[in-house]
């Protein structure tokens, strides 16, 4: 994707991700709490039940590659 590309998308979803944050208030002081303290090994599950009630699940085990992903992540929205 093209700099410019990049700069369009992040333009066009900033108002959308301030509205999320303000109908979401909890959602993101979560995310910044889960960045200080997962570890490798740390178990990271998701959960989405839709409005009939069906449940979907998934986890995944932080391995020591992916806490490079979270360093960054941590850089960004600490």
């Amino acid at each position: 994707m093209n700099p410019l590309a990049i700069t369009k998308s992040l333009t066009k979803i900033k108002p959308m991700l301030r509205n999320f944050k303000e109908g979401h208030p909890k959602f993101f002081p979560f995310i910044k709490m889960a960045l200080t303290v997962v570890d490798p090994d740390s178990i990271v599950e998701v959960k989405i039940t839709t409005s009939e009630g069906k449940s979907y699940a998934t986890n995944l085990k932080i391995t020591e590659d992916d806490m490079k992903l979270v360093t960054e992540a941590k850089n960004i929205l600490l």
